[in-house]
């Protein structure tokens, strides 16, 4: 039986590669570590916490190296999968030394413990932000990076050490770089669940620069299914693109949920607070699809929808 260590896996994505992974293989076992910081909360995987012997959950830190140290000793985990990061653009700007130590600082703590215990497999979940913008055309793996904000910036740092891992010390690291992700559990400071909550409560909803960023979104079940593949099969030192092709203005988001809602127009904002956001974001997936055999499943309707329908289901604020 083999032993993953999630971290961050009491946050949005996290949290949902842990259900798909312990519903989909009876023969792992998950260990979550999280910080329980903005955006994690405990709640979202706390029905594994009564499967008696395939889940376990610590509270940690990853920029902490002797809390690190200590766990890996305890549980000498087979594979590493890293979901733990700041990820809020706007939070970037403002506290951009704390971006920086858990992004990049916190990802070498996680590459010095998989080194010291040979760990088999080392899994950096990245972003597409770190490309920068694109006017036409797709982002592919070779791309040089051109981050725009702390935030990508910080990833592309953490992805260049995850590199130097793979290069200097052989780690059997891969990294994945998907688009926007949407659906159940996302922290309200994000777009779409920020849309539902404000909306909901009669507040306005802020939309930068007239809402003509173009983002591509792809729902986060297809997105943990993608990178647990890359986690079985792919290739040491490589990058994968995870994508959907769902390319949409941020106003279409807006209005399409507020129309699920049934919800007035009148309550979007347009402000120019985010001077500098990036104009559009997309992904060429060919590599995930030739290597893989990967392509994504949920399609924009059906994915907003169960959206929506989980968060008017379960109240849910984040953390």
């Amino acid at each position: 039986m083999s032993k993953i260590l999630v971290t961050g896996g009491c946050g949005f994505i996290g949290s949902n590669y842990i259900d798909y992974k312990l519903l989909s293989d009876a023969s792992v076992k998950v260990v979550c570590v999280d910080s329980l910081d903005i955006g994690g909360l405990e709640d979202n995987i706390s029905e594994w916490s009564r499967d008696g012997g395939r889940y376990k959950m610590y509270n940690g830190n990853i920029c902490n190296p002797e809390r690190m140290g200590e766990i890996f000793d305890w549980e000498e985990p087979d594979i590493v999968v890293n979901f733990a990061a700041q990820t809020h653009v706007d939070r970037s700007l403002k506290d951009r030394t704390y971006f920086a130590t858990t992004n990049v600082v916190g990802t070498q703590v996680l590459l010095d413990q998989a080194i010291k215990h040979k760990t088999k497999r080392f899994l950096h979940v990245s972003t597409d932000e770190v490309y920068g913008s694109i006017d036409s055309g797709l982002f592919e793996e070779t791309n040089m990076l051109h981050p725009n904000n702390p935030y990508s910036a910080t990833k592309a740092g953490a992805e260049m050490l995850v590199q130097a891992a793979v290069h200097s010390f052989g780690v059997n690291a891969s990294i994945t770089r998907s688009s926007n992700n949407y659906g159940p559990r996302q922290y309200h400071e994000k777009l779409i669940p920020m849309v539902i909550h404000n909306a909901l409560k009669g507040l306005p909803v802020n939309v930068f620069n007239e809402g003509t960023s173009i983002r591509e979104w792809i729902y986060v079940l297809d997105n943990v299914i993608g990178i647990d593949l890359v986690v079985q099969k792919g290739r040491r030192g490589e990058v994968y693109n995870i994508g959907s092709g769902i390319e949409l203005q941020n106003i279409d988001v807006v209005t399409t949920i507020l129309d699920i809602l049934g919800k007035p127009h009148s309550l979007i904002n347009y402000t120019n607070d985010r001077a500098n956001d990036d104009r559009r974001y997309a992904l060429n997936t060919t590599k995930m699809f030739t290597h893989l055999g990967w392509r994504s499943k949920v399609g924009w309707k059906e994915g907003i929808q169960q959206t929506v329908d989980w968060y008017l289901k379960n109240k849910y604020e984040g953390s």
